[in-house]
């Protein structure tokens, strides 16, 4: 079979041009360092790089979240310490204020502080983020969380809690609302207040904030104790339950007849509960045990701004002020309670969120490693392939000039 000159012609031509195609493509790798230029090179390999460029474009919004809440939980635990250093300051007044030796004109410059740290706590509880919303106001963060109206403070916000997302299916929370950390304080010992009942007492009895001695035996109602005279002409107590009806003395005996007689200091048990006594109450003198009650915050600094301010220049109108300090003291507790457990949450956000911002960092630099495999080359061995294609270049280009000489035209 013959071969014409045209078709060696053709032939040279196509391989020399094959050749350079593959040495354009090879000098593209190495001077971009990727393995294509389009997707139509590797449609396959191009989807996945995109699908780890989206998951990488997704950790970046994670990582930016990460860093707004990271913000929000700062200013958030900053605030809380400062209310923690208030109510510190209040705890401090407290206790002076129940030292015997003050004077009333004393006590009024307490109080003045105490009315000066409420309107501080206010302030506190009406910080702003660095965006202008209110960190204390739950979802309703454009409005005021707390305001005072005829003296009395009251909550404006709600109970939501706003959040952000920090990885896949994982929430961080970035506020606190105030109905939590100021609304939610249990009056007493947080299981029931004790206090003057409801008459007048005339005695000097100043009753303690008791405890639960029993959880089974606990029973949650309003009780009654009430100073009498027993048969022995003794000063003794009775005890009553608004449902257990009468506890001490315990059923069949009969009261005051039968009631203990009352020695100041001894522990007085009844339904799992144990408080005691101290003083000289008189005959007809109440006191009472009822369940805790939701109070915020400020309605403690009130209650103990108010107590400060009790006449206070007899032992009776002593007794009265101790109770009433003690109540509201009991509730400040409290109230501190629900602070360092604010503070110990948005720890524990914090933690959460550098631990995610590691994984997020970890994931990161996964997919880049992957997307690296997939779509960059390997220098040194482009540049080797690089250098053999160039050889079979000007291999085929020498023999392409060789071909393009065979003509018998070039022998006549």
């Amino acid at each position: 079979m013959r071969v014409s000159t045209l078709n060696l012609q053709v032939n040279a031509m196509t391989k020399m041009l094959n050749v350079q195609e593959r040495v354009k493509k090879t000098i593209e790798e190495v001077s971009t360092g990727k393995r294509f230029s389009s997707p139509s090179d590797d449609p396959v390999a191009s989807s996945k790089g995109n699908l780890i460029r989206h998951d990488n474009s997704t950790l970046d919004i994670y990582q930016q979240n990460n860093i707004l809440a990271e913000n929000f939980l700062a200013k958030t635990e900053d605030t809380l310490q400062q209310i923690s250093h208030v109510l510190i300051r209040v705890d401090e007044l407290q206790k002076q204020a129940l030292n015997g030796i003050l004077k009333e004109s004393d006590k009024a410059i307490i109080a003045n502080e105490v009315e000066q740290r409420l309107d501080e706590l206010m302030g506190l509880a009406n910080t702003k983020d660095n965006q202008g919303n209110y960190i204390f106001s739950g979802f309703k963060s454009g409005t005021q969380a707390y305001a005072k109206q005829n003296g009395i403070v009251s909550f404006q916000g709600d109970g939501g809690q706003r959040s952000v997302q920090i990885g896949s299916g994982i929430y961080v929370p970035t506020s606190c609302s105030g109905k939590e950390i100021f609304e939610s304080v249990l009056s007493g010992n947080g299981t029931f207040v004790t206090g003057d009942g409801v008459v007048d007492n005339t005695g000097t009895g100043i009753i303690s904030s008791g405890c639960v001695q029993d959880k089974n035996a606990f029973i949650a109602e309003n009780y009654s104790i009430r100073f009498v005279t027993n048969s022995s002409s003794e000063l003794a107590y009775e005890v009553t339950g608004s449902t257990s009806g009468q506890l001490i003395p315990p059923p069949p005996a009969t009261s005051p007849a039968d009631a203990p007689t009352y020695n100041s200091g001894d522990a007085i048990n009844f339904n799992g509960i144990s408080i005691s006594i101290t003083g000289l109450p008189e005959v007809g003198d109440d006191f009472s045990v009822a369940p805790s009650f939701q109070q915020n915050v400020f309605t403690s600094l009130e209650n103990i701004i108010t107590a400060l301010r009790m006449p206070d220049v007899n032992s009776v109108e002593h007794a009265k002020y101790v109770n009433e300090m003690d109540r509201a003291a009991c509730a400040l507790d409290r109230g501190m309670d629900q602070i360092i457990l604010s503070v110990t949450k948005v720890g524990t956000n914090s933690q959460v969120l550098e631990s995610q911002k590691n994984i997020n960092d970890d994931l990161k630099i996964y997919n880049e490693k992957s997307l690296s495999a997939i779509e960059d080359i390997d220098p040194a061995e482009a540049i080797s392939r690089l250098s053999l294609e160039m050889n079979v270049l000007q291999t085929a280009q020498a023999s392409f000039a060789k071909v393009m000489q065979l003509s018998l035209f070039n022998f006549i």
